[in-house]
């Protein structure tokens, strides 16, 4: 292993990226101060710029691995673009991730154009839902952060729908539906978008686990974009599933999320807007 960090640590890194807002339009005079390092050799570090039309380019270091850190006023970084292939690329991955960028094929980096801050709701949920060979659910209320019995923004149902098999676990099923809405399911790292995304919805969003279908064996983890009462309330969030179990209840074993109940996509935080649910 030592071997192959001296190996990394010596391999150049020439790095050409190019910054773009939400709207894919350029943004310019990014200060991007970055580190370059690698197992065991200390980390080196420097500053460049982009210019007028959002490129830059690092180059003329070694290393195993490289971290950007752009800064601009009134931006914000979107955290599913500093992956390899983004804001950070490093020699361990695995090869298809490696970043292989040059001048006339940059890395397109996404920063935020904020807008402004609205008042927010922070919600965190735990809910048990009873479930045997039939369906059961749940109607939550995330103005609320809680469970209803009418109303509501989103109807989650749990179905067992066979018993534990080797090697495929549970047979089960979830879905979502939204009230009076819509709903995007997407990747974790999306989580940390500011605003909700203009298209890409349905009417609800099911999953099944199982023979034929996805195995498995542990808790699902799925993050979800949610429009509700006739677009009045938009939501994001992060869920957490435990599958049901033979003879006991399957949970959402913890739901949390940011809401705008303003009628507005914008889901920008300012440390201050954040309020808890009704």
């Amino acid at each position: 292993m030592a071997r192959t960090y001296r190996t990394l640590n010596t391999r150049p890194i020439d790095y050409y990226g190019r910054f773009v807002d939400q709207s894919g339009s350029p943004v310019p005079n990014v200060k991007v101060p970055f580190d370059i390092g690698g197992g065991g050799v200390k980390p080196s570090s420097g500053e460049v710029r982009a210019d007028q039309n959002g490129y830059f380019a690092i180059t003329g270091y070694h290393g195993a691995q490289i971290w950007l850190k752009p800064q601009k006023e009134g931006y914000h970084r979107i955290y599913r673009t500093l992956t390899n292939g983004g804001s950070r690329f490093s020699l361990l991955s695995a090869p298809a991730d490696v970043y292989k960028g040059s001048p006339t094929n940059p890395a397109v980096l996404r920063l935020w154009k904020l807008k402004g801050a609205e008042s927010l709701i922070a919600i965190e949920l735990w809910h048990k839902i009873p479930t045997n060979l039939s369906s059961e659910s749940v109607l939550i209320d995330v103005v609320k952060g809680k469970t209803v019995d009418s109303g509501g923004d989103m109807r989650v149902t749990v179905t067992r729908t066979g018993e534990m098999k080797p090697n495929l676990g549970l047979e089960w099923r979830y879905s979502i539906v939204p009230v009076d809405g819509e709903i995007r399911a997407v990747e974790r790292e999306d989580f940390y978008e500011f605003g909700a995304p203009s298209g890409g919805y349905s009417g609800r969003f099911d999953r099944e686990f199982g023979a034929g279908k996805e195995s498995q064996m542990g808790n699902v983890y799925q993050v979800l974009f949610l429009i509700s009462r006739n677009h009045g309330v938009f939501t994001k969030l992060m869920m957490e599933l435990a599958p049901p179990r033979r003879d006991e209840s399957g949970c959402i074993r913890i739901l949390k999320g940011i809401v705008n109940a303003n009628g507005s996509p914008n889901w920008e935080e300012d440390g201050t807007n954040l309020r808890p649910p009704e």
